[in-house]
């Protein structure tokens, strides 16, 4: 069935002669026994006959996704477990895997994606990060069962801009004519015909369509032989390859979907309160495709986004309602009297009728939650109100941000973020979770933050408040082939559960670690307290005679002799002078406020320690957390290292003078290796600094995994330290 421009999809009638033909004794990719393909498209499209049939009629293996809606990391999931070989894609799905998790496509030995146009930039990093997978841009409409044309893409085309469609596959013949059905010379654009051993029967109970559609072969003289009409533009390069230029009609692809814009815009112009509409696709933002709608309205009230909304999703598929609606007093024409499609303006940043009163974050939880929506939507101000679709997102969006909010721990599923679409009906859905988990005893300090991967784990130890929402983005940062876990306090579910010491605190989650990886080498880091608890960690772990490999302090102070405090103190006034009167200003009102405990909103530039009164769930505990595990943190005594330590300071202290935070470090480990990021103390670890921070601990961690590998024999009980002499950096 192709996707059907009026919701009701037209059924294809394809014999087994074209599916045969798509897969046995073919030339675009490989079909043997040693295959093992993924049947991933939904069963009424197209692809799955390729995904299907391919293995089957070769003596292949065939992996059958389970049902329901799949996320990112169970379609990762499965290519893994399975070690799929062979997959297919639509376009838009393959922009969205090389973004997020280009790591789960390296067990392939062949990736087809199509269904649209192919952005140069993916296709780049595919080529340069899938070095062993064969890379084939796969076109063809349904009527001519699955693929027409394929190529296998080479470094040396992209330079031209466009990824060619290629060669017509075995047993297929392909045409470019013009309005004539005359062949166009090399170079000229003309509309793709297409016929041969693949081309369908007709469209079912449908013979108008058909005959309009299927034609009579001009080249061939068979009575029978036919043509299938594509109505895409296209032109022959001058080695043969075909080019695909567009479409002549009115007819669009968005996320594998074929639709009619004048049929969005025959509905649209019913409603009662427009007058006239036109509809266009817009590609705004490189890859990614939106329909957007503009309008006349009939009275001087323009009808609301959510009415006109509401109205389309109700006469017409999900994929085929506008993401954003432009009222204007009238549509621009051109000196012909037709829409002027080019004078359209770009839609404003935010789509939705923003009638109702702001609402900023409150919690760490809908803080996570804005964080990802902003970079994804590209929208600068969002509510916890403001609803996901309104906002311009799509289905293809969605599984994007389902993918990072797993990976930030909180655990979505496809159907769950379609039921819940503002900011706080998901943050709700997540305390509500986690409340269930804590009552039923599945709280556990030990949480996952990225499972992907075959690398060492890296484990990140929680901040003050006790939670490790705060890393995110660095988690998200450092990829899909970096492990990553967590530690959060055990007082975020019950308040007397709170470690009282930072000793107590990290032999807990020694203990934790040892039941998840036996034996090291060990690889940790935390930020600021975390830091502090990374450290002891290591101590502890060094005690009982396993090997710590790395250690990263993310603007963690060491809790030295008191005269490096006298010193640090001495430096902190003289910096703070230099900060000038607005500066000061805001210091002086932050240290009031936090004298007088008054709670307050979180603070624009980052404030990890502020709280919000409308917290619930488990995260209700997190400002009493904070308090007990400062508590812990003045009652600690430090004792030297045998190691060397990692750190990774912001450059606010350099720039003001003060004592660096690492300063301490140079009687309590044997060396460190500093690193400086942009920012301050809490911006280290945010946008934009937390790329650089990414980028420098991922080489760092890389470096000490590597050299661990080369002293598996060293003997155990003694932190991996440099090859050179120690010695402070």
């Amino acid at each position: 069935y192709t996707s059907g421009s009026t919701g009701k999809p037209k059924g294809t009638t394809i014999p087994h002669r074209g599916v045969v033909r798509l897969v046995k004794n073919t030339n675009y990719a490989t079909f043997t026994a040693d295959e093992v393909f993924l049947q991933f498209a939904p069963i009424s499209f197209d692809a799955s006959t390729l995904e299907i049939w391919g293995p089957l009629l070769n003596g292949g293996k065939l992996v059958i996704m389970p049902p329901g809606t799949p996320s990112l990391e169970t379609l990762g999931q499965a290519i893994r477990r399975h070690k799929v070989t062979t997959l297919w894609l639509t376009a838009g799905l393959f922009r969205v895997m090389v973004d997020e998790r280009i790591g789960d496509l390296k067990p392939l030995r062949q990736l087809l994606a199509g269904g649209d146009v192919l952005p140069v930039a993916h296709v780049r990093k595919a080529l340069d990060e899938l070095p062993e997978c064969r890379l084939i841009n796969g076109y063809g409409p349904t009527e001519n069962t699955t693929f027409t044309c394929c190529h296998t893409i080479s470094e040396n085309e992209l330079k031209a801009g466009s990824i060619s469609i290629g060669k017509p596959i075995a047993n297929t013949q392909v045409y470019i004519l013009d309005r004539y059905l005359k062949p166009v010379p090399i170079g000229a654009p003309g509309e793709l015909y297409t016929g041969g051993d693949g081309l369908s029967r007709g469209y079912l109970n449908q013979p108008e369509l058909t005959a309009q559609k299927f034609i009579q072969n001009p080249f061939n003289h068979k009575p029978n032989a036919r043509l299938y009409k594509t109505g895409d533009l296209c032109r022959y390069l001058a080695d043969g390859r075909i080019e695909f230029l567009g479409r002549i009609d009115q007819q669009v692809k968005i996320r594998g979907f074929r639709i009619e814009l004048e049929e969005i815009e025959t509905v649209l112009s019913g409603h009662p309160s427009v007058r006239e509409s036109v509809v266009i696709v817009r590609e705004d933002i490189p890859g990614e495709k939106v329909l957007v709608a503009y309008l006349v309205a009939r009275l001087s009230a323009e009808p609301a986004t959510e009415e006109l909304r509401a109205y389309l999703k109700a006469k017409l598929p999900d994929y085929m309602v506008p993401t954003a609606f432009v009222a204007l007093k009238s549509l621009p024409l051109t000196p012909n009297g037709k829409v002027d499609k080019r004078a359209l303006p770009m839609p404003e940043q935010t789509t939705t009728d923003r009638s109702q009163k702001y609402v900023p974050p409150g919690t760490p939880v809908e803080e996570v939650l804005i964080g990802i929506w902003q970079e994804l939507l590209h929208v600068d101000r969002i509510g916890i109100h403001d609803n996901f679709f309104e906002l311009g997102g799509n289905s293809l969006l969605s599984i994007q941000i389902i993918d990072r909010l797993n990976r930030a721990g909180l655990n979505f599923a496809p159907s769950q973020f379609f039921q819940h679409q503002t900011v706080a009906e998901l943050a709700t859905m997540v305390m509500t979770s986690r409340a269930v988990d804590s009552q039923e005893g599945a709280w556990s300090s030990l949480v996952t933050l990225q499972a992907n991967g075959t690398k060492p784990p890296f484990y990140l130890i929680h901040t003050s408040p006790g939670d490790v929402l705060g890393y995110m983005k660095l988690v998200y940062y450092l990829g899909n082939d970096q492990p990553c876990y967590g530690f959060q306090s055990l007082g975020l579910n019950k308040i007397e559960d709170s470690h009282q010491t930072l000793e107590e605190m990290a032999a807990h989650y020694v203990k934790l670690m040892r039941e998840f990886q036996p034996k090291g080498p060990y690889y940790l880091g935390g930020w600021c307290f975390g830091g502090n608890v990374a450290l002891e960690m290591a101590q502890q772990l060094i005690a009982k005679g396993q090997t710590v490999a790395f250690v990263a302090l993310f603007e963690a102070w060491a809790h030295p002799p008191p005269v490096t405090y006298v010193r640090y103190y001495i430096h902190r006034t003289v910096g703070l002078m230099g900060l000038g009167p607005r500066a000061m200003a805001r210091y002086l009102k932050r240290k009031l406020f936090q004298i007088l405990k008054i709670k307050r909103a979180p603070d624009p530039d980052g404030d990890e320690f502020a709280f919000s009164a409308t917290q619930n769930g488990p995260f209700k505990n997190r400002e009493h957390v904070y308090k007990i595990n400062l508590a812990a943190t003045r009652k600690y005594k430090s004792r030297r290292y045998p190691g060397i330590v990692t750190l990774f300071n912001g450059t606010y202290y350099q720039s003001h003078d003060l004592l660096p935070p690492h300063a301490g470090f140079t009687t309590l480990a044997e060396g460190a290796e500093v690193h400086l990021i942009p920012g301050s103390h809490r911006s280290v670890i945010k946008e934009p600094s937390v790329r650089l921070l990414a980028e420098k601990l991922k080489t760092c961690l890389e470096h000490a995994q590597a050299e661990s590998a080369k002293t598996q024999s060293r003997s155990p009980g003694k932190a991996h330290l440099p090859k050179s002499k120690q010695a402070f950096k």
